[in-house]
């Protein structure tokens, strides 16, 4: 898998967390994840000794609060809200391009909407009723699956000019 692509990067991660917070290995156990650390950090290091990514501003990496809103385009965008849109606000997470607004009106509307909804009922509703529940495996869970969407998003996490859906494939899965 990491030979084909660079997220499959997040998969040992993944599969760590899992054992210690789901299914509550003992520390001892996770001796079996050593090669795939190894893997993971050999191949790391490779790809940074011998091979760098292309100097133009789409590849510029940042480690700022820009990183914040790479993710919330990622998670907007895991819910089918169009791509389109980040390219058309303007200065915040709110205010659109005034001709994209002017023309596109009724789809920015019940793109809105529609998103709001499915925020509410897929994801807010189930963790108000974790949370009133007092439930700490389900809660267990939601963190898991958080943590999966975010950790798979970190070979382009940074890359806040190089954001694209299709990097979508492995942390959908953790929203799903």
């Amino acid at each position: 898998a990491i030979l084909t692509s660079e997220f499959s990067l997040s998969w040992t991660p993944i599969f760590i967390l899992y054992t210690q917070l789901i299914e509550k290995l003992p520390c001892k156990k996770l001796v079996v994840f050593v090669p795939f650390i190894a893997i993971t950090a050999v191949y790391t290091a490779a790809r940074l000794s011998f091979s760098s990514l292309p100097q133009i501003s789409e590849y510029k990496m940042v480690f700022d609060i820009s990183a914040l809103k790479t993710l919330f385009w990622y998670f907007v965008w895991v819910f089918n809200v169009p791509e389109e849109f980040k390219k058309q606000v303007v200065s915040n997470l709110i205010y659109f391009n005034p001709a994209f607004s002017k023309e596109f009106w009724p789809i920015i509307l019940k793109t809105t909407i529609g998103a709001m909804t499915i925020v509410a009922i897929a994801i807010i509703v189930p963790i108000l009723k974790i949370i009133k529940a007092k439930n700490i495996s389900h809660i267990k869970i939601v963190i898991f699956f958080l943590f999966w969407f975010v950790v798979s998003l970190f070979p382009v996490l940074f890359l806040k000019n190089h954001t694209f859906a299709m990097y979508l494939a492995v942390p959908s899965i953790g929203i799903y």
